[in-house]
């Protein structure tokens, strides 16, 4: 025996019928229209059975135009940072340690140094005259201490078997 369907029941079953037909309509135009290459006819289509919310791309798009310029930021920074500077034109603060380039020198050009000031440079017990450097760079900053790892011989040498008493 089968039972018959109530009006509401027949109404709900109508209206998902035609939700499924819609969704079909206008799948097929949207197909058609890309098929045609006329793209903007199918995205027409797709916008309007697909609303779009506009203040939530834009406020995506806002923050990624922020997320975007402060990168550009950070890249000219490091770009500035890591940059040679000539030794004629410019001078580091007194007391700073920088890379400098020796360029007259057969072996080590490149050596850290301390600025002391008039055009004199120090590394270790050596000291440079300002004609001596063709540039300096800025050192780049210590490594978090987080990262850092130390170990010593005492923690990678191997160790003897230990021999028990001969008691």
């Amino acid at each position: 025996m089968s039972e018959r369907l109530t009006p509401s029941q027949r109404g709900e079953i109508r209206a998902r019928a035609d939700k499924t037909r819609n969704r079909i309509h206008n799948t097929e135009a949207t197909m058609y229209a890309l098929l045609s290459d006329d793209y903007s006819e199918a995205f027409a289509v797709f916008a309007a059975h697909a609303p779009l919310d506009i203040p939530a791309l834009l406020a995506d798009a806002d923050l990624a135009d922020a997320e975007i310029a402060a990168l550009r930021a950070d890249l000219s920074a490091l770009r500035e940072a890591g940059r040679w500077v000539d030794a004629e034109e410019s001078t580091p603060d007194i007391g700073q340690l920088v890379l400098l380039y020796l360029p007259d020198k057969e072996i080590d050009k490149m050596r850290v140094g301390e600025y002391l000031g008039e055009g004199d440079y120090r590394t270790g017990n050596r000291l440079f005259r300002g004609r001596e450097i063709a540039a300096w760079r800025p050192l780049p900053p210590a490594p978090a201490e987080d990262i850092i790892v130390l170990t010593t011989k005492a923690d990678t040498a191997p160790t003897a078997p230990e021999v028990p008493d001969a008691d």
